[in-house]
């Protein structure tokens, strides 16, 4: 499929443009806040089901060869950029919010930021954060994925401690946002290690 057809098409890779318009709607939605994180991968999970298996790898080639053949112009294929965006692209999981959360806030942190743009990643930083306080994949005294917790110990309360000194500066710095028992950090919480 060349990218003129992309443009009209009714289906890309068997699915319904319809069905991809509501996705990326949805996608919008969770991202400018209005839309609950479970609620955005739940209904994106219920448009999915049914429809044919994609090839990521495949959908993105193609994004790939039209952005660098210079086609694909954002003005003129935004649509379609959004379209194949969420055809690759499922809602986020727990560890790719934090992956984007340590970019985003990183990036509003830097010294040479563009000022214009710190307010968007300032925002979608506070929105990343309120969605990973809701996270049982996250701890809440410490803030980090429980994932990370666990390589420090076997034990919950010193494997806290030794995680938050031993992770990279702006992990530390982002577990800080979203810690919301950090008060608890050193005490036996009797705490067990999530299921």
């Amino acid at each position: 499929m060349d990218l003129a057809e992309a443009v009209e098409a009714d289906q890309l890779w068997g699915w319904p443009v319809e069905v991809l318009d509501h996705l990326l709607f949805l996608q919008r939605q969770a991202w400018s806040g209005r839309l609950p994180l479970e609620s955005w991968r739940a209904e994106d999970a219920s448009l999915r089901e049914g429809q044919p298996a994609v090839d990521a790898v495949a959908v993105e080639s193609a994004l790939t060869e039209w952005v660098a053949s210079g086609e694909l112009q954002l003005g003129a294929h935004g649509g379609l950029l959004g379209r194949l965006t969420v055809l690759a692209n499922r809602p986020p999981s727990d560890d790719d919010l934090w992956v984007e959360l340590i970019t985003v806030a990183k990036r509003a942190g830097a010294a040479d930021a563009n000022p214009r743009f710190v307010e968007v990643d300032l925002a979608r930083r506070d929105l990343i954060v309120s969605w990973l306080r809701s996270s049982d994949s996250v701890d809440a005294v410490t803030g980090l994925p429980w994932s990370v917790v666990a390589r420090f110990g076997s034990e919950v309360d010193d494997a806290r401690q030794a995680a938050l000194d031993g992770v990279a500066a702006d992990e530390r710095s982002c577990a800080d946002l979203v810690a919301t028992r950090r008060a608890e950090l050193g005490s036996s919480t009797g705490d067990e290690w999530p299921a």
